[in-house]
């Protein structure tokens, strides 16, 4: 019989249910519709197998939406193995005991992690402060650019001269002065810049957003108010002069979502500190307090 290997999703920590909604395997059925008996004579119920079938990973889910029955097979042969299992009491065998408790207490914590999560509000005065207070998050500015490469220049054949670092940074320089002294962006890029594509556009290099995927260093353009220009900022094979051509932050309405779930992330931490905080330990083991040095010949 063809199978999917089902018998994997059971891993230590893959919690999909925590952020995915319950799977729809048999929609049509009521949760405790009886859907199979196992040759022990146990019963599985649709509510049973949707509940399982959190447990996958979302490509297997998609597997378990389109042939459930497989998904039925792989849970009768896992549950014959644990019962054998129990029948020889391996379940009770140090480290097998130790590990079903433990990934018992790691399920259960990312379960009140998640509940935590949902349960926690966020009301609309919270969400314009924090709007307010961070409006450098919501920036989205108009970048324009100028590249100054740099390479190995005993590399020269016979074409544009490679400068070496410290010329590529000395021009860099002195452009930057020459621009805050009030030269032409687009002038000085179509003359300097050896980024080919912005340069055909008078430097216009990209909107950026600070949620975007850039290099750490170009997020110095997020702190520029309209008009300004970068230091040098270097990167792998060049420096570039980034100047923020046009300034405008996002309007609450845009980014309410964004906030709102920011804001509900910063309420859980809290809650995960003051809860980390009040969990206490009480080292009854002279060998194991804290900052003792180990015993001779322990690692």
């Amino acid at each position: 019989m063809k199978s999917f290997a089902f018998l994997v999703f059971l891993t230590a920590g893959a919690v999909w249910s925590q952020s995915m909604a319950i799977p729809e395997i048999l929609p049509k059925l009521a949760a405790d519709a009886q859907i199979a008996v196992f040759d022990d004579g146990g019963v599985l119920t649709v509510g049973q197998l949707r509940g399982y079938a959190t447990m996958l990973d979302p490509a297997k889910q998609a597997d378990a939406i389109k042939a459930p029955e497989l998904l039925i097979q792989e849970i009768a042969f896992m549950r014959k193995l644990a019962i054998l299992a129990e029948k020889d009491k391996l379940d009770l065998k140090t480290p097998t005991r130790e590990q079903l408790e433990f990934n018992r207490w790691l399920l259960l914590m990312q379960i009140k992690v998640n509940d935590q999560l949902n349960q926690t509000p966020v009301d609309s005065k919270e969400i314009i402060s924090y709007y307010d207070g961070h409006k450098n998050k919501y920036k989205q500015v108009k970048v324009n650019a100028i590249y100054i490469a740099f390479g190995d220049p005993s590399s020269n054949s016979g074409g544009k001269k490679v400068l070496s670092e410290d010329q590529a940074k000395s021009k860099a320089v002195k452009l930057l002065a020459q621009l805050r002294a009030g030269a032409d962006f687009a002038k000085l890029a179509r003359e300097n810049s050896d980024d080919e594509t912005s340069k055909a556009r008078d430097g216009y290099f990209a909107t950026l957003n600070p949620t975007d995927n850039i290099p750490d260093a170009f997020h110095a353009v997020f702190e520029l108010n309209q008009g300004q220009i970068t230091e040098p900022v270097r990167q792998e094979n060049g420096y570039y002069l980034l100047k923020a051509e046009v300034v405008t932050i996002h309007p609450l309405s845009e980014v309410r979502d964004q906030i709102f779930s920011e804001v509900r992330q910063l309420h859980l931490k809290d809650w995960m500190d003051k809860t980390h905080a009040a969990s206490s330990v009480k080292y009854t083991n002279p060998a194991f307090q804290p900052g003792k040095e180990p015993a001779p010949g322990v690692k």
